[in-house]
């Protein structure tokens, strides 16, 4: 639950309002816009965590090279070592039918959750439960020595508004933290 706990809290659940217009978009052919922009507040985003773990679907080939995460390069790759390889083919394999440890997980985390029995988001459920997306996360697949971790975390919008990312972590003092992602589903 740690893993879980870890990347459910850095997931960003504040929106920023769009950006002024510039100056050549005001000259151009199209109505200009009436938005103060000025007024425009940070939206934060509610969640709810589906309570069952999810066995990702994985429809293409998932190759060696992963996006590295906070690289100070953009799109920088870096190929997984065949123990990683190991636990992404594992994300797959696990056919889980338990729920998530709310308890477990609410102890761990500093945030009020909300868990549902739901993966997509329709209009339904924001009005019902007020909120604005479900966040789904696969069992957790670890190295021998349980120090690297991958998940897949799917966070959904709506029907087609959603994505899904394999994200490869490591442990370091205690703390669990992202290293390597993937992209694997967009919607």
């Amino acid at each position: 639950m740690e893993v879980i706990s870890q990347m459910y809290q850095n997931i960003s659940k504040k929106m920023p309002p769009p950006p002024p217009q510039s100056e050549e978009y005001k000259t151009d052919t199209i109505k200009p816009s009436r938005i103060d922009y000025s007024k425009i507040q940070v939206k934060t985003l509610s969640f709810a965590i589906n309570e069952n773990f999810v066995t990702p679907v994985i429809n293409k080939p998932i190759y060696k090279s992963f996006f590295k995460f906070n690289s100070k390069k953009m799109f920088e790759r870096e190929n997984l070592d065949t123990m990683e390889i190991n636990m992404v083919a594992r994300l797959t394999e696990r056919k889980s039918t338990e729920l998530l440890d709310q308890k477990l997980l609410k102890s761990l985390s500093n945030e009020n959750l909300q868990f549902l029995n739901h993966s997509v988001v329709n209009s339904a459920i924001r009005e019902k439960f007020r909120i604005d997306c479900i966040v789904s996360f696969s069992n957790v697949s670890f190295n021998k020595s349980r120090d690297k971790a991958s998940i897949v975390v799917s966070i959904s919008r709506g029907k087609l508004n959603g994505s899904s990312t394999i994200y490869i972590l490591k442990k370091i003092n205690n703390k669990w933290y992202k290293t390597n992602y993937l992209t694997i589903e967009i919607s």
